[in-house]
């Protein structure tokens, strides 16, 4: 089929019908294959950003609770650290 004399017309002419239907079937499926696929990425990143706004959000939440005493880590570490401290005061003074 590298004939020069042989006319582009000519060659499509001796190329399957039928080949080239499952040709552009198989393209339409991988043309919607793809769509669905770049849906399901833009879903998954959407999901993936919300997950890390929730944890920043409870992680501040978690934080401003500490900071006004009410419960968390730090709250703990707060309550410790008095308790050495009166412990240390206790010592000192008697």
């Amino acid at each position: 089929m590298n004939n020069p004399a042989i006319s582009y017309h000519d060659r499509a002419q001796a190329v399957n019908p039928v080949a080239l239907q499952d040709l552009a079937a198989a393209y339409a499926t991988l043309q919607q294959s793809v769509e669905e696929l770049s849906q399901n990425m833009q879903a998954l990143l959407q999901t993936a950003q919300e997950m890390l706004e929730g944890t920043t959000s409870e992680r501040n939440r978690r934080d401003r609770r500490a900071r006004q005493g009410m419960g968390g880590i730090y709250a703990e570490d707060f309550q410790v650290d008095g308790q050495r401290q009166q412990r240390w005061q206790q010592r000192t003074t008697q």
